[in-house]
């Protein structure tokens, strides 16, 4: 390990402490996307269930019948959603985790707060930086028992990457750092704006033949369902799906981010100082964390259907 191109600084090198609240953070948005997508099809189906009429009594009073177990099951989930709070443990973890991994690249390039040389002192600057991040475990929803003090808090690689000379931590930073984290933002905001268009079409769509329905129902208004109030509530769900994933905001957001890391691995080319390097990297991560406060500001923003 003499120079970066022998060393890799991967995700399994970072604390543990990250690992945990990504972790945390991957489960509470599977939960709460996995409810909330319950949510919007039992409001569908029982909509449709609803919306049929013109059936033989017993028919009817079974399809009724279905449709209110339908409705009480989404009034359970939308509890669900309401009382567990998925979003905070997602949002709050998500927070966590770019934290600690902005301190660890900080430590591991013997950037600022972490450029004393004495290594005593500076490991417990580390850690007192971890524990201030876990000490916010209420607002960040991280379960007590992610707090194992027992795990690795500081890897072998950042301690060889620390060891390194100016060029070999801003080569491994540039390309390991800033040159993964733009190919993420880059792969995330094409995949948002993709999907960000097809809801899009979604809802016109819906929206289009709720219109057409509602005509066809004026020409002939024995049709024995009524399929416009489904339709609406579908185009309602949609936008309500993309209100909770917000594909064109974090789509711009995540473009603009991979543009301005683009242009400090240019910035970064020619530094060959520790000064240079630590203001480099102050810098550039200034520029990820914008992005990031997001997650902290989405969560009162993601949709309820108690809301709505």
């Amino acid at each position: 390990m003499n120079g970066a191109h022998e060393l890799k600084f991967a995700a399994d090198d970072l604390p543990y402490l990250y690992k945990v609240a990504n972790q945390a953070s991957l489960s509470g948005q599977r939960h709460y996307l996995l409810t909330l997508r319950a949510d919007l099809a039992v409001l569908v189906a029982g909509t449709a269930l609803g919306a049929v009429s013109s059936l033989p009594e017993k028919i009817a009073r079974l399809n009724y019948a279905l449709a209110a177990v339908l409705f009480v099951t989404g009034f359970i989930l939308t509890l669900v959603l309401l009382v567990k709070n998925f979003d905070r443990k997602w949002y709050g973890g998500r927070a966590a985790a770019e934290s600690v991994k902005t301190l660890a690249w900080k430590y591991a390039v013997r950037a600022e707060p972490f450029e004393g040389a004495d290594p005593a002192l500076v490991d417990q600057q580390f850690i007192a930086a971890l524990e201030s991040v876990l000490r916010q475990r209420d607002t960040l929803s991280i379960e007590d028992e992610t707090a194992d003090t027992t795990r690795q808090q500081i890897t072998p690689v950042m301690r060889v990457l620390r060891s390194q000379s100016v060029q070999a931590r801003r080569d491994v930073y540039s390309r390991d750092r800033i040159g993964n984290q733009r190919s993420w933002y880059q792969d995330r905001a094409r995949f948002n704006a993709k999907n960000g268009r097809k809801f899009f079409v979604f809802v016109l769509l819906s929206q289009f033949l709720a219109v057409g329905y509602s005509v066809t129902l004026v020409a002939v208004p024995s049709i024995p369902f009524n399929a416009t109030g489904v339709l609406a509530i579908a185009a309602a769900s949609f936008l309500v799906w993309m209100q909770a994933k917000q594909y064109q905001e974090l789509s711009q957001v995540y473009t603009l981010t991979a543009q301005e890391l683009a242009l400090a691995v240019e910035s970064g080319r020619h530094i060959s100082t520790d000064d240079q390097l630590s203001r480099f990297v102050s810098d550039t991560e200034n520029a990820i964390s914008r992005e990031h406060t997001l997650w902290s500001a989405r969560r009162d923003h993601l949709p309820r259907l108690s809301r709505i």
